[in-house]
């Protein structure tokens, strides 16, 4: 079991080039992938998208790159504009005769009239960066795995203990139910006697009633289905894949049983276990909710 948060940071260099990674996560449904990374490594980005999901199922996960190199990695061009500079130049001789002056031009003059050089910085090879990110990425992801699983098995022992309170509340539950019936019949039997007052009681009317009302509030289905469910929820938490979505549909289901023990019971003791119950799945509902 691990948990949706988490947070890693690796480093690694070489070939002159040092690259830092951040992965971050925070709830989410699905798996939302969100890159912030340099130009140079765009290329490379599906490689880093595919190896994380492998490792990640569900979160909005957040990976930044931080890169930098030497400058001696850095090289550029220069590109030499002859027919730009000849027509200086002969512009230059043609103002000079204008005027009666000198037309003495040097190079120094020509390379610095706009146009006559350009520079061009050259990009990056990008295979410079692609091991010492890979790399880096590797040790965030595994610090931020670790980090998950770490929450989780924290997670995963609050969540076996909240579900044990929860079996004895069905127990407490499964015992009281049947005196439910007896105290019934035992009140409807002196209401009865109290109406006729000198009269014979009916006791195949009054065995009737009580069965009618037994049939109504059986709920020993619906105890059966609670603990068919506790069962469900103890293989989930020990699964080694993600069980979030698993278990937050198991939780629904264990609302509606509850619910439905809950209105066909009919008596105030198993009424307060039943919000008891509903009270204690809403605390195992929110934290599922940080579950891979």
């Amino acid at each position: 079991m691990k948990s949706m948060t988490g947070f890693g940071k690796g480093q690694a260099s070489s070939n002159g080039v040092n690259c830092s990674v951040e992965i971050s996560s925070v709830n989410r449904k699905q798996l939302d992938l969100r890159f912030n990374i340099p130009t140079e490594l765009k290329g490379f980005e599906p490689d880093f998208r595919k190896h994380i999901a492998k490792n990640v199922s569900r979160g909005a996960v957040n990976v930044k790159f931080i890169v930098d190199y030497d400058e001696s990695l850095k090289s550029q061009s220069i590109t030499i504009s002859k027919d730009i500079a000849a027509h200086y130049v002969n512009e230059f001789k043609s103002l000079a005769t204008n005027l009666g002056i000198s037309d003495s031009i040097s190079i120094s003059d020509l390379v610095a009239l706009p146009e006559v050089v350009t520079e061009k910085e050259i990009d990056l090879d990008a295979d410079l960066f692609k091991d010492s990110c890979m790399t880096a990425m590797k040790s965030a992801l595994d610090n931020f795995v670790k980090m998950r699983s770490e929450e989780g098995l924290i997670l995963k022992a609050d969540l076996i203990e909240r579900r044990k309170g929860l079996e004895v509340l069905v127990d407490e539950i499964k015992e009281r139910a049947p005196l439910v019936i007896v105290e019934y019949q035992e009140k409807l039997k002196e209401r009865v006697q109290t109406l006729l007052q000198d009269m014979d009681l009916d006791e195949e009317s009054l065995a009737r009633e009580v069965a009618y009302f037994s049939d109504r509030c059986d709920i020993s289905e619906e105890v059966t289905r609670l603990y068919s469910h506790f069962q469900q929820f103890d293989k989930l938490v020990n699964e080694s894949k993600p069980v979030g979505r698993a278990l937050d549909f198991l939780i629904q289901e264990l609302f509606r049983e509850i619910n439905t023990t809950g209105s066909k019971a009919n008596d105030a003791e198993i009424a307060k276990r039943v919000v008891s119950f509903k009270t204690e799945l809403e605390k195992i509902r929110e934290q599922v909710q940080n579950i891979e």
